[in-house]
C-alpha cells in the first residue's frame, strides 16, 4: 500500500516508474514534467558540476501521438529542447557542451553543437542475427563507420560530428587490431569528437598499451588536414 501510495505521489509530480527498477522518468509531455526536469538540471549543475550532457532516445519526443495540453510533436520537442539547453554555463561558470544522441537531425542542429551522426557502434564488425533481418540500426562497428563515412559533409558545418568511441582494448573485444585501426582512423579523418570507453587502469597486455600508442601516433601524424571520402564503384568500397 506504501509503495502503491508512493507511486501515485510520483505520478502526480509529473513522473514514470521505469522498468520496475526504482528508475523514475521526467514526463517532458506533461507541464509538470517540463518543470521538474529543470529543477533536476538545475540541481545537476550546482551539485556536481556537470560540464557535459547527452541527451539520448531525442526522437521519442517526436513520436506521434495525442499530448497533454495539445499542440504537435515538433513544438513540444523545440519547447522541451529550448528549454533544457538555455542554459550555456553551470555554476562555476565553467561552459556546458550537449551532445544529441538519437536525434533527428532538422528540428536538433540549432539546440545540439554535438551530435552523434549513426549507430552505436559494438566490439564486434557485426551482429549476424540483425543483419540477417535487415535491421538498419543495429549496433555494428561496420554500419557505424558507414554511416560516418555517408554523414561526414555534416562535421563542421551542421554540427561537430561524434561518430561513437574507438577501442583500444583486447579483452571483451572481437574486433581485430586491422579492424580497430580502420574505426579509429574512419572515426578521426571523418568526425570530429574522439572518445573511447576503455578503462586504461585496466590494461594487462603490453599489446594494448602498444596499440594505445600506435594509434595517438597516427592521429599526431593525421592532424591538421582535411580528409573526405569516395566511392570506389562498389556498394561499400571507399578511399578516403
Amino acid at each position: 500500500m506504501a509503495a502503491a501510495r508512493q507511486l501515485r505521489q510520483e505520478r502526480r509530480r509529473g513522473l514514470e516508474p521505469s522498468l520496475g527498477q526504482g528508475i523514475l522518468l521526467s514526463g517532458f509531455i506533461d507541464p509538470r514534467g517540463r518543470g521538474l526536469s529543470g529543477r533536476h538540471l538545475r540541481y545537476d549543475h550546482r551539485g556536481l558540476g556537470y560540464r557535459y550532457l547527452k541527451l539520448d532516445f531525442v526522437y521519442a519526443g517526436l513520436l506521434r501521438g495525442l499530448r497533454k495540453g495539445g499542440g504537435a510533436a515538433y513544438e513540444h520537442y523545440e519547447l522541451v529542447l529550448r528549454r533544457i539547453t538555455s542554459r550555456i554555463a553551470n555554476s562555476r561558470g565553467s561552459p556546458l557542451a550537449y551532445l544529441g544522441c538519437g536525434a533527428p537531425f532538422e528540428p536538433s542542429f540549432r539546440h545540439f553543437p554535438l551530435m552523434r551522426i549513426g549507430t552505436d557502434t559494438k566490439e564486434a564488425w557485426d551482429w549476424p542475427i540483425l543483419k540477417a533481418i535487415r535491421h538498419q540500426g543495429r549496433p555494428s562497428a561496420y554500419v557505424s563507420a558507414v554511416d560516418t563515412i555517408g554523414r561526414s559533409i555534416l562535421d563542421g558545418t551542421v554540427f561537430v560530428s561524434d561518430p561513437d568511441v574507438v577501442f583500444c582494448r583486447s579483452s571483451a573485444m572481437l574486433l581485430s587490431e586491422s579492424e580497430k585501426e580502420l574505426v579509429a582512423l574512419v572515426d578521426f579523418m571523418l568526425a570530429s569528437q574522439i572518445m573511447f570507453s576503455d578503462d586504461t587502469h585496466e590494461f594487462g597486455e603490453a599489446s594494448e598499451a602498444a596499440f594505445t600508442k600506435w594509434i595517438v601516433a597516427l592521429y599526431d601524424r593525421l592532424a591538421g588536414r582535411e580528409y573526405g571520402a569516395e566511392r570506389i564503384r562498389a556498394r561499400c568500397l571507399f578511399a578516403l
